[in-house]
């Protein structure tokens, strides 16, 4: 009988065998195929998106340490840099804005530059006011004078008389650097709106150069050389039209409307100005709606203020600026900031900063960029 009953069950197995896995069997072999697949595909996924937002850091890290070391070195190599003062401001009226150029951000300041103090909130509660931080100090835009090549009249093999002398020319180049919230493409202006329903709003920071300009003391001391003849000015002026000169300037002079002269042999008075146009302008930071290269300095997550992901993108100055004194200073019977401190408190974009401080021989310079 035992015999009999292990026959059978043999019998069962082998048929069993050879019809296949039940359909239970082979819903939870399906199941735990895609559980482990679900999980193994997430996994890839997550490393994915990790991997590619590093990526995305590191491009933009490496895209804001160019622009910032882009500015350093036109800083460094600055023959004039222009400050939030009447010189300033008035060479920097001298822009004119076309209408497809992104004008600046509503209120764009240069540095003022300050000879002492310090940049660190921290100082704002000494009792020395010259230790103050100086809000000033801190602007949202660059307006420098780079030199930017020279004519060397014997290198270039200008024909001039036997008795005359080559010299060199230094030439120059006006240089902005500015925030706007605008961008204009095909004649529609645009904040930030690729992949997204609603154009976000953004902040950009622009670049632009000046065509060159010859140094006009340099210039006027060639022309008036005895022994230079009509010649030998009109060979120079041909040279530096050559070179795309717009024309010279007197390095130094503090009102812009008589610091320009015409490339002529009277070197006559110029009008002063420069009409900034869109293709003389360059974003700093890799920016568009119709590519992948969407970096702004700033954006806003939502537009809606209720949002908790909406911020202003117009602050007071982040890393500089605090109308409050630092909790070290609370018992400080003086004021926390002094009363030059004419910055405002609003209104001012967030994106850029950048803060001038110390005499001639050893400034220091802070720039901020998120």
């Amino acid at each position: 009988m035992f015999m009999s009953l292990s026959s059978a069950n043999k019998t069962r197995l082998k048929l069993a065998r050879q019809s296949g896995f039940s359909l239970i069997e082979a819903l939870i072999a399906l199941t735990v195929t895609l559980t482990v697949l679900a999980l193994g595909m997430s996994f890839v996924f997550q490393s994915w998106k990790t991997q590619s937002f590093a990526a995305t850091q590191n491009m933009l890290k490496q895209h804001a340490e160019g622009a910032l070391f882009k500015m350093s070195k036109g800083l460094a190599e600055a023959k004039i840099l222009f400050e939030e003062n009447a010189e300033g401001v008035a060479y920097k009226n001298k822009l004119a804005f076309t209408s497809a150029a992104p004008q600046p951000v509503t209120n764009s300041f240069l540095p003022t530059i300050r000879g002492n103090g310090t940049i660190y909130q921290s100082q704002t509660c000494e009792v020395n006011g010259e230790e103050y931080f100086w809000g000033p100090s801190v602007g949202n835009s660059l307006y420098f004078v780079s030199l930017s090549g020279v004519l060397d009249m014997q290198i270039e093999e200008v024909s001039l008389s036997a008795s005359v002398s080559p010299r060199v020319l230094d030439l120059y180049r006006f240089r902005y650097f500015y925030i706007t919230d605008q961008y204009e493409d095909s004649g529609v202006t645009y904040k930030i709106s690729r992949h997204v329903n609603t154009p976000r709003p953004a902040l950009q920071l622009m670049e632009w150069s000046s065509e060159l300009y010859v140094d006009y003391r340099q210039l006027k001391s060639f022309f008036d050389d005895v022994e230079v003849t009509a010649s030998d000015k009109a060979a120079v002026l041909a040279k530096l039209n050559e070179m795309e000169v717009e024309a010279a300037w007197e390095k130094g002079e503090p009102n812009p409307a008589q610091a320009f002269r015409n490339l002529n042999t009277s070197l006559s008075s110029k009008n002063a100005g420069y009409k900034i146009k869109a293709e003389s302008l360059r974003k700093v930071m890799p920016w568009s709606n119709s590519s992948s290269d969407i970096y702004s300095i700033a954006y806003n997550q939502d537009l809606s203020p209720a949002s908790p992901t909406f911020f202003d993108i117009r602050l007071r100055v982040p890393q500089f600026f605090v109308n409050d004194p630092p909790e070290d200073c609370s018992s400080a019977t003086t004021v926390p900031m002094p009363s030059e401190n004419s910055r405002p408190t609003t209104d001012f974009p967030l994106g850029f900063e950048v803060a001038i401080v110390g005499p001639n021989s050893g400034r220091t310079v802070h720039m901020h960029l998120s």
